[in-house]
């Protein structure tokens, strides 16, 4: 048996991240209930959910992106779902590696996340993702800097901005990862 590397696992994951459906549903499993016995759920207990992530990042230039039809456009650049709830933000390098996992700081609780995308000039256009317990889920950016790109899928700019750090602020605490030099990879927000 062929033994696979961490870099290969790593790239694998991520690949298998971007083909999840960005979808959201909630199916119930039908069937006859069965006894309970500690620590077993029955069938009709089973709930299976799909997310509809936020990516962001990219190569050339910062690209957002996320199901249109999953959240109702609130104003220009602001987009909600009045359940849902964030539960990680993920930092991922271009070569698969996960560089930061923030799910201690995120997952079921209140949080806000700022994502700072910067030009060549040095101007700020941050993305941001505010999230309550239960929802709900608001994803924050200006249109102006990210149109949405139909031949891409996401809203895009092809102004040159670099993400530099991402900001996790939950419980009363504030988290910072800064980006390493030459990062191009993607920032995952993953939602229930």
């Amino acid at each position: 048996m062929k033994k696979t590397s961490r870099r290969s696992f790593a790239k694998s994951v991520a690949i298998g991240l971007a083909g999840i459906p960005l979808t959201h549903s909630t199916v119930s499993a039908q069937g006859k209930r069965k006894p309970r016995r500690k620590g077993w759920v029955s069938d009709a207990d089973l709930e299976i959910r799909q997310t509809s992530p936020i990516t962001v990042g990219g190569g050339g230039s910062v690209g957002i992106g996320f199901d249109r039809s999953h959240y109702s456009k609130v104003s220009d650049g602001q987009y909600r779902n009045a359940t849902d709830e964030l539960i990680t933000t993920a930092v991922v390098h271009q070569n698969g590696k996960l560089l930061k996992n923030f799910v201690k700081e995120i997952k079921g609780k209140t949080c806000r996340v700022t994502i700072s995308a910067v030009d060549a000039s040095g101007s700020d256009s941050p993305i941001k993702i505010a999230s309550d317990r239960h929802g709900p889920l608001v994803v924050q950016f200006d249109e102006n800097d990210f149109p949405y790109d139909s031949t891409q899928g996401l809203f895009y700019n092809k102004v040159e901005r670099h993400v530099t750090s991402v900001v996790v602020k939950s419980g009363g605490k504030t988290y910072t990862y800064n980006m390493p030099d030459g990062w191009k990879g993607i920032i995952w927000g993953d939602d229930v």
